[in-house]
């Protein structure tokens, strides 16, 4: 599931289409003769062709730590804002819903870089799952600069054994 989740943004991102508010809720599954579909829904806040442009206002459910807290610096609308929340979606997927307080609070920013990192090594150490781990380290990364795009996650995922 989590490899075609990074697949449908990694398509978004190719047409240079942002969803800026990717999350859980907006993909929706169902079974179609014994194959699994998943499609990605709500597209309100959706921009085509906009990359580099300030980020000016709250727009993603899960915000990316650059949003929250710009230390002066205008964040900028790009794939990273997309990364950010399909992070949040693939850890869900591989930890439980439930357990998505350890790395957002309610208000959907995330929690101190540092507990994000501690839970993520939690997972690893309890699951084994080392490449998982990279992948949410690489997803959930605080700089934007160096967090994984979709396309990274897609292919450290297709290398799984599954």
């Amino acid at each position: 599931i989590a490899h075609y989740v990074c697949s449908l943004i990694e398509a978004l991102h190719s047409r240079k289409i942002l969803h800026l508010d990717v999350k859980s809720t907006n993909f929706l599954c169902r079974m179609n003769q014994n194959q699994l579909e998943i499609r990605l829904s709500d597209f309100g806040a959706a921009k085509q062709n906009c990359y580099g442009r300030p980020y000016k206002h709250h727009v993603c459910t899960f915000r990316p730590p650059e949003t929250v807290e710009t230390k002066g610096v205008q964040p900028v609308i790009g794939p990273p804002l997309d990364a950010w929340g399909l992070g949040v979606t693939v850890f869900e997927i591989v930890c439980g819903g439930n357990n998505r307080s350890r790395i957002i609070n309610k208000a959907g920013e995330p929690q101190k870089q540092e507990a994000v990192l501690q839970t993520i090594h939690e997972y690893e150490e309890k699951s084994g799952q080392h490449q998982v781990a990279a992948i949410l380290r690489g997803l959930l990364d605080f700089s934007p600069q160096t967090r994984w795009s979709a396309q990274q996650a897609r292919e450290a995922l297709a290398g799984l054994d599954h």
